[in-house]
């Protein structure tokens, strides 16, 4: 288990949180860890951390008023309470810090940096894995599904789905896409087999292929809702897939950050055929 979830774990056990109707009291629980939660205008971040000795004051823009988003932000900066006080006393998260969830990868260790670590931190804090894994066994895998989830604990859309790949055992990847390139992805294990297995790849900075359905954000202002069948290799790199072989896929529009979110799933075999 990745060090931000052990963390979240642990805070989790020390505050005796048996339900998610504990998480809404958040800016009580910062402040059990030591930090007081208070709201200012602030320029250029969306949340500020600055942790003296054993004072901390985590302090959320009042340009948020999304409430998922508040409640992100102050999970965040528990985060960086928890793991990171000893390295800066002064965290300054921007949206794009924020929306950091691409991990580097070195060799077969996977390395992620502060910011990185503080999102796992309050995805594991705000979707406790013995109240959310149960809810993601499921056969029919969706981002409509995945938002049922994210309002019923009040997280974000991004956060929740992300999550959910990790107690999924379906072939399933989330790719968030930016100025109509792919900026980053995160897989299921399943996923990632199937990926080796078949030699392909998300090809991270290209730009989205013309067939796929997050590319019509970027051409015509709007996305069909619901799953559509797109070609593998409208997403995948070059493989040992069938080149006809269908996927899977639902987007989203995110106009605020000029972005896509998009849910791939492989439900249906797509090696190549030997014969």
């Amino acid at each position: 288990m990745a060090y931000p979830l052990k963390t979240a774990e642990r805070v989790i056990n020390d505050l005796g949180i048996v339900s998610p109707d504990d998480l809404e009291f958040l800016e009580e629980i910062a402040w059990a860890r030591g930090a007081l939660v208070r709201y200012d205008v602030l320029e250029g971040i969306e949340a500020r951390l600055m942790a003296v000795g054993k004072l901390a004051i985590i302090t959320v823009s009042t340009k948020i008023t999304n409430k998922h988003r508040q409640l992100f932000s102050i999970a965040h900066e528990i985060g960086h309470l928890e793991m990171h006080r000893h390295e800066n006393f002064l965290n300054l998260c921007t949206k794009k810090k924020m929306n950091d969830w691409w991990t580097g990868i070195s060799g077969t260790e996977v390395k992620y940096n502060t910011e990185q670590e503080a999102n796992l931190f309050a995805s594991a804090l705000l979707l406790p894995e013995p109240f959310f894994a149960p809810l993601c066994d499921v056969d029919d895998p969706s981002l409509d599904y995945i938002s049922t989830i994210a309002d019923k604990f009040n997280v974000s859309l991004t956060s929740t789905a992300l999550r959910y790949l990790a107690f999924s055992g379906e072939p399933l990847v989330i790719v968030w896409s930016e100025d109509n390139r792919i900026r980053w992805f995160q897989e299921t294990q399943a996923f990632a087999e199937l990926r080796e297995d078949l030699r392909f790849f998300i090809d991270v900075r290209s730009k989205l292929d013309t067939s796929t359905i997050a590319s019509l954000f970027f051409s015509h202002g709007s996305i069909p809702p619901g799953s559509k069948l797109v070609p593998a290799s409208a997403w995948f790199t070059p493989g040992e897939y069938s080149k006809t072989a269908p996927i899977k896929e639902q987007s989203i529009a995110m106009p605020t950050y000029n972005a896509t979110l998009s849910l791939l799933w492989v439900d249906e075999v797509i090696e190549e055929d030997e014969y």
